[in-house]
């Protein structure tokens, strides 16, 4: 008997062992992939992704080039132009923040042009932002308004923000 206790002894030993260890790898790959989140991100900083804009078998950053001064009257400082996918979404590298903000600013004028302009998201956000527009055409559907942000939704005025510890969309204590 006193075997047997001492064998579970042993057995429960080895369990909580093991579990510390588990947790402690589950934290560390937590902090690398937050980690390698956090340079996808910086590397992104100054990127935008066009879509709809025809580049007829052109060079594509000439195209955007001149899309941009004509359309928005800014003058990009474009670091590299190629297109992704069957989409034909256009990546734009920009050599700096300053231009990206000018362009993001006057977006708005292009209207009912069919060429859309937004910022170059990592994989995280942008599933992120597809739950979030999700919740606001469920909420849209019941009647209510629906305004959806960055990482946030606006529901009849009420503020919610993504909550990353939990993942989903929790009231915005600054309302």
């Amino acid at each position: 008997m006193k075997r047997r206790e001492e064998e579970w002894r042993k057995e429960r030993e080895l369990r909580e062992l093991w579990s510390c260890e588990k947790k402690n790898l589950l934290d560390r790959v937590k902090n690398m992939e937050d980690k390698l989140e956090r340079q996808e991100k910086n590397d992104k900083k100054n990127n935008i992704i066009i879509k709809g804009l025809d580049t007829e078998q052109r060079d594509i950053k000439e195209v955007t080039q001149e899309f941009v001064k004509k359309e928005l009257n800014v003058e990009p400082k474009i670091r590299e132009a190629y297109t992704v996918g069957k989409r034909r979404l256009i990546v734009v590298k920009l050599e700096d923040f300053h231009t990206k903000l000018a362009i993001m600013k006057k977006k708005s004028k292009l209207g009912d042009k069919k060429v859309y302009i937004e910022n170059d998201l990592t994989q995280r956000e942008v599933s992120i932002q597809a739950t979030i527009r999700a919740h606001a055409r469920d909420e849209r559907a019941k009647g209510n308004v629906a305004r959806v942000g960055f990482q946030k939704l606006s529901i009849n005025g009420q503020w919610y923000k993504w909550d990353h510890t939990e993942n989903k969309l929790k009231i915005d204590p600054k309302n």
